[in-house]
């Protein structure tokens, strides 16, 4: 099994939902929400692969998991 993580700032997820109108606007305190219950995974979860998914000014940058440590999230 494959597990693809989006790494994306809190910041930068509420300043891309407000650029929203209407029902595609996330409240901020749900994005907040979500952003304090994600967790790590982990191998022994039955994962094969563990992939983390950048947005970069020019698309996506896959990378593997070993890539993102716990103090590049924000």
């Amino acid at each position: 099994m494959l597990h693809w993580q989006f790494d994306t700032a809190v910041s930068d997820a509420l300043r891309r939902s407000a650029r929203c109108a209407g029902r595609a606007r996330v409240p901020d305190f749900v994005v907040r929400l979500i952003a304090d219950r994600m967790s790590v995974p982990r191998h022994d979860e039955g994962f094969d692969e563990l992939h983390v998914v950048r947005i970069v000014r020019t698309g996506f940058l896959v990378e593997p998991w070993a890539a993102l440590t716990e103090g590049d999230r924000s």
